[in-house]
């Protein structure tokens, strides 16, 4: 028979104390402990809150701000088809009163009690799948067996039982304290008996939540809106089963049902774990003035007999230790982190996985497992494999999951499983594609850990971070190898691991918190200045940036300033700018709708570095100086963005009949032809990204030099700008920086040389050499450098293939384009006719050789004729090769003598100058002249050696340099500077014999066999034919005034 529970109700109100109202909350916890499982469960949770009850203490927190923590909440109103505000199918309002109610009583708020507990409740704002909600799930319950008649179960069986309820309607518990609001509880018709019971929050117990009758939820003193309320409307089940949710005990626990007073030993048994409670018996709808438990003395304070968690009926109030217990069980937990509160977040989409690990279950032998996730003060709780059966994947939990701030530390908490020992893995999938395999996405993995240990891990960040994204972290364990001969357990090698045994993986969603946002306000045009930002401060490194239009004044990044940021959006009409010498990064997007201009002059050059993406154009000025000397200002440049067009410069452009004075390197072309020269009226397209172009300013139009703009989009390609070098030709060519920023040249020759180029060298144009007339800079890892956005440079191909500049190449650098970064033994050896000044390097660097150390020695470059050069060539092995760098051993000085080589016409004065650093003050540097038997010392101050050339001059053997502690003449001439190489198959070149010596050569084979025989005059180079010989090893043998000297060559 259906019953009439409003007329029901309403008859019963008048009539209430004189029932016994009670809380099922014993009943159903004996239940459960019924179940060895729960005990264990209810042991580690109590184990928790004392714990945290002890750090509690220890820590002091008296003092400190209370925390709040938010509970949301889902009413599951079972009703029996009644409309809304009818019957069991309360109403809204009465539901809000109710909540209403609880946050006050639990804040501290009413009119007998201040005890704030930092507490608060409030509906669900999102469903679980992420939809908006009012929080009230209202479910016709008609049809279940046996509720209309008997409501739901605590002690009988006609009824509903609790999970009947839940199989109906059910919300993930650690994410929403579920209450189900129903119409009686063992056919108690919503009056006398049980007004509802609640279950010890415990994210992994299968019973949780409060069922409550319609009778009890609400806040109504005096029943004055007709909800037909027990208890006078006093809200005081609620506020009382949410104490036991809490794990919050009766405050007379523990005495036989009335029968004994409580021995107050054991929380749970028979103490509530409350000290500043005391031992009674449960009195039900009375409120005696004395304790029978204490020889009927009075009660030394109200903390008891008006406690909510007892019966009493003059209830009002919880105590202090109560409160501590509540915290200590709430704090950390995964449903005070549960967003389930909030509206919903539009933006959210779950992090996406291509692998999972298999699932392991237990068979009765060991067991493996995390128990605890725990990061910023949210936790997640789990238990073996054995209780988990398998692995758990929380990451589409759109209502709860992980979240940090970048700016801070942020540390992970792993707690093991007690037995045993165990690996552990930990893995965010940073940029979301699934695999777990790119930067900083491997966090953690070890072996050999300790049952029962914590793993405190600080978490890494990639290059790269997604602000305001959700991500995959994923933890997977497994016993140690140490089993292997049990188990055939194996080390965890990756996210995708398939091999568990014992083990479980556990997947979470991270939120990265976005940036902090930083509005440009302009007070002045400073982008260092404070006041000029919302924030009061220059924006850092994980900071979003804006750019209004609306400021008086727009931002410059002025030289000297280094300025950071996460993303920058420029609004349309508003204005950014870099001047030289100023530099920005930018660790996420540049979103541009207005204007942003990076500027350089002479002397410095703006930079800018984004890490991210980028939308809008660009301009880089890049500053280019004018001369109406036709030799003088060429600009060796490329484009620093992506597609702007070249027919845009062609006027501007030094002119030679139709020609313009703009062109590509074709190194195939004759001597010279190699620069293509674009004419006017030719429509070349844009600049090719990474490729070197030469140009000349027309001086008659622009005749102090200019910015030229060049306007595109960045190069921000995480794989780099990919270029073509081709070993056609003389196999250089011209390549260039295309970003915005200096790149590295060290690092791109690292990344380029093997296979592709035929030496780690790169050879740069500097117009303001050689009294402004330019010339070829030689480089390499021996000089450190940085090249400047926009500009040119040389490579020479050893086979046709790509070059790739790399995003990663790029750094910021202020100043000259070239710079020093080493204080080691360095001589720069000058010549000098008229105004034409040539140089030549030699480093000393330790651990490199006197013969041919790739990378450090580098050869002149020749894509240009050379009729005035300086070079050297190798101390050992000399293959006749013509070096603009040679590197030798930062050690035994005095037996090293340089080869130098010099080009120059008949007729010419030449001057011998040399800059010498870093060496000791004992070491004298001596140029040695073989044809006037001479030696100058050249590194002191002012020092010159001249020369008349009587003839054209086309390589080494008259000139030498030499590094001695003491005076060297003439009769220091020794054979160690003698070379003896093949230029060609059926040539043998001598160099570094003495002028007018007479030289006898004689080769022998590996047999002893004499073969070639020769003598000549000598003019310190001689190339000498030798006959048709059968290929192999031979000996040379040369006798000289100065002495003998033996050299093996192959012959091939």
């Amino acid at each position: 028979m259906k019953k009439n529970y409003l007329l029901l109700l309403i008859t019963t109100l008048f009539f209430l104390n004189s029932y016994s109202q009670t809380c099922g909350f014993d009943y159903e916890r004996s239940k459960l402990r019924q179940d060895p499982s729960y005990i264990q469960l209810e042991k580690v949770a109590e184990q928790r809150i004392q714990e945290a009850i002890e750090k509690r203490s220890l820590s002091k927190r008296s003092g400190a701000p209370i925390e709040v923590l938010t509970i949301p909440v889902v009413m599951h109103v079972l009703h029996l088809g009644e409309n809304v505000g009818t019957g069991i199918n309360i109403s809204d309002a009465q539901i809000q009163s109710s909540i209403n109610n609880l946050n006050q009583f639990y804040r501290g708020q009413t009119a007998n009690s201040s005890l704030d507990f930092g507490v608060e409740f409030i509906l669900a704002k999102r469903d679980p799948s992420n939809n908006a909600t009012n929080g009230i799930n209202r479910i016709d319950a008609s049809n279940l067996a046996g509720y209309s008649d008997y409501g739901v179960n605590v002690q009988n069986s006609n009824g509903a039982s609790y999970s009947d309820i839940v199989a109906l309607s059910n919300w993930p518990q650690g994410d929403y304290f579920n209450i189900w609001i129903v119409s009686e509880l063992d056919d108690n018709n919503g009056g006398f008996g049980y007004q509802g019971y609640a279950y010890f929050y415990n994210e992994t117990s299968s019973n949780h939540g409060s069922v409550m009758m319609a009778s009890v939820f609400g806040y109504d003193p005096g029943n004055t809106n007709g909800w037909g309320l027990n208890s006078n409307g006093d809200n005081g089940t609620v506020v009382h089963e949410l104490g036991h949710y809490f794990h919050l005990h009766h405050t007379f626990k523990g005495d036989g049902d009335g029968s004994v007073c409580p021995a107050d030993a054991t929380v749970g048994t028979d103490s509530d774990g409350c000290a500043d409670t005391v031992p009674h018996k449960r009195e039900t709808s009375t409120c005696p003035t004395v304790n029978s438990c204490n020889n009927s003395a009075n009660w030394v304070d109200n903390n008891t007999i008006n406690n909510i968690m007892s019966y009493y009926k003059c209830t009002d109030r919880m105590t202090a230790d109560q409160k501590t217990r509540v915290r200590a069980a709430m704090e950390g937990t995964s449903i005070v982190n549960s967003k389930a509160g909030i509206v919903p977040d539009p933006t959210y989409v779950a992090p996406v996985s291509v692998c999972t690990t298999n699932t392991s279950t237990y068979d009765g032998g060991s067991v493996a497992g995390i128990l605890s996730v725990a990061l910023n003060n949210v936790t997640f709780s789990s238990s073996s494999t054995y209780n988990d059966n398998g692995n758990i994947d929380k990451s589409a939990n759109a209502n709860n999951y992980f979240e940090i701030n970048t700016e801070n530390t942020n540390t992970i908490n792993v707690g093991m499983f007690n037995g045993n020992h165990h690996q552990l893995g930990i893995w965010i999938d940073w940029n979301d594609d699934g695999d777990f395999n790119d930067n900083a996405e491997q966090q953690y993995l070890e072996e050999d850990i300790t049952g029962g240990a914590t793993i405190q891990h600080q978490i890494t960040y990639p290059t790269n971070i997604p602000y305001g994204d959700y991500v995959r972290i994923r933890l997977i364990t497994d016993l140690d190898d140490r089993y292997i001969n049990n188990c055939a357990c194996i080390l965890i090698d990756s996210a995708c691991y398939d091999s568990l045994q014992y083990g479980q993986s556990e997947d979470y969603a991270l939120y990265i918190e976005p940036a902090a946002v930083s509005t440009w306000t302009g007070a002045n045009t400073d982008w260092a200045t404070t006041a000029n930002w919302s924030s009061g401060a220059v924006p850092t490194v994980t900071d979003n940036v804006v750019i209004p239009n609306t400021a008086t004044n727009q931002p410059i990044i002025s030289s000297g300033t280094a300025a950071v940021a996460n993303n920058v959006t420029i609004d349309a009409n508003a204005t950014l700018i870099v001047n030289g010498g100023g530099s920005l990064t930018m660790d996420g997007n540049l979103t541009n709708n207005g204007a942003f201009n990076i500027k350089s002059d002479a002397a410095t050059n703006g930079s800018l570095i984004v890490k991210g993406t980028a939308t809008g154009n660009v301009t880089y000025l890049r500053f280019v100086t004018a001369n109406a000397d036709i030799s003088k200002a060429w600009h060796l440049i490329s484009s620093p963005v992506n597609g702007h067009n070249i027919a845009g410069f062609l006027p501007g452009m030094a002119k030679n009949g139709t020609k313009r004075g703009i062109a590509p390197y074709i190194n195939t072309n004759g001597v010279n032809a190699k620069w293509a020269y674009y004419s006017e009226g030719d429509t070349p397209g844009a600049f090719t990204n990474g490729k070197g172009y030469t140009l000349k300013l027309d001086h008659a139009l622009i005749p102090n030099g200019i910015a030229l703009d060049f306007v595109g989009t960045l190069n921000t390609n995480n794989a780099g700008v990919a270029i073509t070098v081709n070993a056609t030709g003389d196999q250089y060519n011209a390549i260039g920086n295309p970003y915005t920023s200096y790149i590295d040249g060290g690092t791109f020759l690292s990344n380029n040389s093997s296979g592709i180029l035929a030496e780690p060298t790169i050879w740069l144009w500097d117009s303001k050499a050689n009294s402004n007339v330019g010339e070829y800079i030689t480089k390499n890892f021996a000089n450190a450098y940085k090249i400047a956005p926009g500009q040119g440079f040389f490579v020479k191909a050893l086979a046709t293939g790509t070059v790739n500049l790399l995003e990663a190449m790029q750094t910021h650098s202020g100043g000259d384009t070239f710079l020093k970064q080493e204080n080691r033994p360095e001589i720069k050896l000058s010549i000098k006719e008229g105004t034409t000044i040539k140089s030549a390097e030699i480093f000393y660097i330790e651990n490199k050789t006197t013969g041919f150390d790739d990378g450090y020695d580098s050869s002149l470059f020749t894509g240009v004729s050379n009729p005035f050069a300086i070079y050297t060539q190798l101390v050992l092995d000399n293959k006749g090769k013509n070096l603009a760098i040679q590197t030798l051993p930062n050690s035994n000085y005095e037996n090293m003598v340089v080869p130098v080589g010099i080009n120059a016409e008949s007729g010419k004065e030449i001057t011998f100058s040399l800059n010498a650093s870093n060496f000791t003050s004992d070491l004298k540097i001596f140029l040695e002249d073989s044809v006037t038997n001479t030696y100058t010392r050249l590194d002191e101050a002012n020092r010159t050696y001249k020369i008349t050339t009587t003839e054209a001059l086309n390589g080494i053997g008259r000139f030498y340099l030499h590094t001695s502690r003491s005076s060297l003449d003439v009769k220091d001439i020794s054979l160690e500077n003698v070379s003896v190489f093949k230029t060609d198959a059926s040539t043998l070149r001598i160099t570094g014999l003495q002028n007018n010596s007479k030289t006898n050569v004689t080769l022998f084979n590996l047999m002893g066999k004499q073969v070639f025989n020769t003598s000549f005059q000598s003019n310190g180079v001689k190339d000498i034919a030798l006959p048709k010989l059968a290929t192999g090893v031979y000996v040379v043998k040369l006798k000289t005034d100065k002495g003998n000297l033996s050299k093996k060559i192959i012959l091939e």
